[in-house]
């Protein structure tokens, strides 16, 4: 329905503009019933392109109204061209005008296989949400920026003491793409989107109070993740000196090794089927 209306609406504005542009002809061709040429073929179409010109500038709506199909099919082209390489998964649908260029990821992170880090950043993901389903705090602290550990730690804390446990499992990956690559310093900040489907529901005293155990969710996440290149034996937030452990003895922050131990430090889901 979508594209056919589309197409309509294409058609159309080819209609009006070709019908504006012949009645602006007409009106250029009355009242010069002599040829006035002297005799010659030459010129003939630039003088007709010229008078088309004038008689535009001399009828100002007109004019405008040209401008204003043309400003419309410019803008309608620009959204088709940004749209035809999108992939929709599952009802969900990538963006992938959004899509980081290879050559830009290279320049950060040199010649690096992006289908492996996308799929090695979602199995990431998949290990924080395992361990957030176990109240694994230990694993949690290794995957997470210090202020989003503290954010999952205080959640999980509550909901032990209200003896809840959200379920979380059977991950399936459909597909994923990096969207942002920054770099600061020796720190590189990644955004990517990716799909997923899997098991979420929330246990309480041993029955289910949200979500259901036999219905998959279908998400669309914005995950960003942020790793140290070249530390130098140094922490970056501290400047003290790093032990053999990624564990700073000083301020305790968890320092990623050289562009390899990524740790997520947001998560945002934004659709969902």
């Amino acid at each position: 329905m979508k594209k056919s209306k589309k197409k309509w609406l294409v058609n159309l504005l080819f209609v009006v503009i070709f019908a504006l542009l012949l009645i602006l002809k007409v009106k250029a061709d009355s009242g010069f019933d002599v040829d006035y040429g002297g005799g010659g073929s030459g010129g003939g179409d630039a003088g007709g392109i010229i008078d088309l010109i004038l008689l535009l500038i001399r009828n100002p709506i007109a004019f405008i109204i040209v401008v204003i199909v043309i400003i419309i099919l410019a803008i309608y082209y620009n959204n088709k061209d940004k749209t035809m390489h999108n992939t929709t998964t599952m009802g969900l649908t990538l963006f992938r005008h959004l899509e980081l260029p290879y050559e830009q990821v290279q320049a950060i992170l040199g010649n690096v296989d992006i289908n492996q880090l996308i799929a090695d950043r979602f199995q990431q993901f998949v290990n924080i949400q395992v361990g957030w389903t176990n109240f694994n705090h230990d694993l949690l602290r290794t995957q997470l920026t210090d202020e989003m550990y503290n954010q999952y730690a205080m959640q999980l804390d509550t909901m032990q003491l209200k003896n809840q446990q959200n379920i979380m499992n059977d991950f399936r990956f459909f597909e994923g793409m990096i969207t942002g690559l920054e770099k600061e310093g020796n720190k590189v900040t990644m955004t990517m989107q990716l799909i997923t489907s899997f098991f979420d529901y929330m246990m309480e005293n041993g029955a289910v109070t949200r979500g259901k155990q036999d219905r998959k969710v279908v998400v669309q996440y914005e995950l960003t993740f942020v790793c140290t290149l070249g530390s130098n034996g140094i922490c970056p937030n501290c400047g003290a000196k790093l032990p053999k452990t990624n564990v700073c003895d000083y301020c305790h922050s968890v320092v990623p090794n050289v562009g390899t131990n990524w740790v997520m430090s947001k998560k945002e889901a934004l659709q969902q089927k």
